[in-house]
């Protein structure tokens, strides 16, 4: 009798509930049928994968930002105003609560790092209040460059799994194995990915410093899995992410990666970093090779195009203008940078050095006023391209020394994986965050959420892979970076 009764009672609830979404549907209101649909698109992908719901979106939305970049950044359920990381980020809160309540166990590790992202997390919520007051709704968007932080501690409890943390590492894998053609494709045909729109939004849009960042940490990704597997597929992949960066026009990601080869030296990477010289050595002959070849008079060589690029980035005066056709703008990129740091810092210095000038101030007004003072064009951008000032002018000395000791923390614990595992690739998750990092100094890329969501995402991974290794929690599974024996190969995950 009882069965029967849920039978009709869940007949008439579904009844109910399509009638509902059909009045929605007539009226044209998605609001209602896009959460119905999402809701019956987890359950079916739970039952398929056997994955945690907010894991599942967490690898789509890593994908999704690899290969879209800042068209899928925009992207929008229709008739709900959620991006994708602010959707998956409100979901995994709420999972991981309901998860904290179940096992009476909180996702916060006892570690440095964790400790200190939370309290920058802390200092950046205490004013938060103040500041929304003030500027409304701009502040709460301002305050994502550091409420991205929280995918640190989803990512850390999602890689206690070893099913979730082999679909995070899959999807971040195949990201970043499209990351490079995405780019290229994007470059060659602009216009026909501009008409894949979802919602008025272009699908796939590409950001050369931001995907240039991607492509400088996939080099060191696809490095460590062949030295894993012995494959000659992450070879290939190794290489076309160097290609990549090498034509993608981003001189911050030239820095990164070899910022990352200097790394792989302190760390004592000996055989990442001679699979690396190797490409590097047969990349010089083949551009060496190209610049002989016979070409058109006042065509540029590639070779001459990469020392114009690399020697623009100390000519901070723009007194050289590069002879290179795509190179022309970088003497402007550079003042470009400097006058709006040096406004930001000084008026963050003048009128709230401790605590910031806050959430939802324009960091970009005086610097308009300053350096297009004969424009009336519309400027949209707020961020300073450097995070390290962005933190400086939001939340003072106090938010910037406290990021200071995050990567303090991370430094430690990046030399920690190195050596707990000589040779393993085991910081090779690191050194991925500390390209990112270092991207972040030259772009907009940590105040949205293409570049946050990966680069704390892997923070998080990385953590609770290296805190398994050396035995700091209970090994509940593999670590993320398995550590080879002598003799050994170990199997690609």
């Amino acid at each position: 009798m009882e069965s029967v009764l849920i039978r009709r009672l869940l007949t008439g609830g579904a009844l109910l509930a399509a009638l509902v979404l059909g009045w929605d549907l007539a009226n044209g209101d998605y609001l209602l049928l896009s959460l119905a649909g999402s809701l019956a698109i987890l359950l079916v992908a739970h039952w398929v994968t056997k994955l945690d719901s907010d894991v599942f979106l967490g690898g789509l939305v890593l994908f999704g930002y690899l290969v879209g970049n800042r068209g899928f950044a925009q992207l929008q359920i229709p008739g709900l105003p959620l991006l994708p990381g602010e959707a998956v980020l409100g979901i995994g809160i709420c999972l991981a609560i309901w998860r904290a309540a179940r096992t009476k166990a909180l996702p916060i590790r006892r570690d440095a790092l964790n400790l200190t992202i939370l309290a920058w997390i802390a200092v950046g919520l205490a004013r938060l209040p103040y500041d929304f007051r003030t500027y409304s709704f701009v502040a709460a968007r301002d305050f994502a460059s550091i409420y991205y932080a929280l995918f640190f501690y989803l990512a850390q409890g999602w890689a206690e799994s070893p099913r979730n943390r082999a679909w995070l590492t899959g999807c971040l894998t195949a990201g970043l194995a499209l990351t490079t053609l995405a780019f290229a494709a994007f470059d060659r045909w602009p216009m026909f990915f501009l008409s894949l729109t979802v919602a008025g939004s272009p699908l796939i849009y590409v950001k050369s410093d931001v995907a240039g960042g991607f492509m400088a940490a996939g080099v060191l990704w696809f490095g460590w899995r062949f030295l894993q597997a012995r494959h000659w597929l992450w070879l290939a992949l190794m290489t076309l992410c160097a290609l990549g960066v090498l034509f993608c026009n981003s001189r911050a990601s030239v820095l990164a990666l070899s910022l990352g080869a200097v790394g792989l030296v302190m760390l004592r990477e000996w055989r990442l970093l001679r699979i690396l010289l190797t490409l590097g050595a047969l990349g010089g002959g083949a551009l060496l090779g190209e610049a002989l070849w016979p070409r058109p008079p006042g065509e540029s060589s590639q070779v001459f195009r990469l020392y114009e690029s690399v020697r623009s980035i100390a000519d901070f005066s723009g007194s050289r203008t590069p002879t290179s056709s795509d190179l022309g703008d970088k003497p402007d990129n550079n003042r470009f940078r400097l006058v709006w740091w040096e406004t930001v810092l000084n008026d963050a210095r003048d009128h709230g050095p401790w605590l910031g000038l806050g959430f939802g101030y324009d960091l970009a007004d005086q610097f308009v006023r300053t350096y297009y003072a004969d424009s009336d064009e519309e400027f949209s951008t707020r961020s300073p391209h450097n995070f390290f000032i962005t933190v400086f002018a939001r939340m003072g000395l106090i938010g910037l020394v406290l990021f200071g000791a995050i990567l303090v923390a991370m430094t430690s614990h990046t030399i920690r994986a190195a050596f707990a595992a000589p040779n393993s690739g085991a910081s090779t998750p690191w050194l991925f965050s500390w390209i990112i990092l270092i991207t972040a100094c030259f772009g907009v890329v940590l105040e949205g959420p293409m570049g946050a969501v990966l680069f704390w995402t892997m923070l998080g991974l990385a953590n609770a892979s290296l805190r398994q290794a050396i035995g700091d929690e209970p090994a509940t599974a593999p670590a993320l970076q398995p550590v080879e024996q002598p003799g050994e190969i170990a199997a690609a995950p």
